[in-house]
């Protein structure tokens, strides 16, 4: 999609469309993850916190060509060409610990782990572009799917 002087800049949800489209033909090595952080509630809109919450994935951006859509809801998607997924993990569990101080998510005893949804790109390319559909039309997306591989255990922390 491309914006010209006349036109309205797209919205994230049209470029998470668009950059859907055009994975078709690049699946290999490719991951995304959709963070549903309007789960948290209308305040999880606020800059700070979405800016906190990309902050996770910038090396990711850099290191792995990652691109993260940030939607008007509040959630977030990140997608990457050959990023391992621990890296992936890491970088979402750090944000979950960060989230696990709000209000709501106490309220969950923590449990964040069905806010998180999983995309192999070249097995789930379908499931990745109709999720990027339905937020583009502002649908809910379906109840989130539990990863494929076993998740990866917290870091341990080294003794006091």
């Amino acid at each position: 999609m491309r914006a010209t002087k006349n036109a309205a800049v797209p919205s994230q949800e049209e470029l998470l469309v668009d950059f859907a489209l055009r994975l078709n033909r690049h699946r290999n090595d490719r991951r995304a993850v959709y963070l549903r952080l309007s789960d948290l509630g209308p305040h999880i809109r606020d800059t700070y916190i979405i800016r906190q919450a990309a902050s996770y994935f910038h090396h990711l951006i850099k290191a792995e060509a990652g691109q993260l859509f940030r939607m008007a809801s509040g959630d977030l998607v990140f997608a990457s060409k050959g990023a391992a997924r621990i890296e992936i993990e890491s970088a979402v569990y750090k944000l979950l610990q960060e989230l696990a101080h709000d209000p709501v998510a106490q309220a969950r005893h923590g449990d964040l782990d069905d806010m998180v949804e999983w995309f192999d790109i070249e097995s789930n390319y379908d499931d990745f572009l109709a999720l990027a559909r339905r937020l583009a039309e502002g649908q809910p997306p379906p109840a989130a799917t539990p990863p494929a591989a076993d998740p990866v255990p917290a870091p341990a922390t080294a003794p006091a």
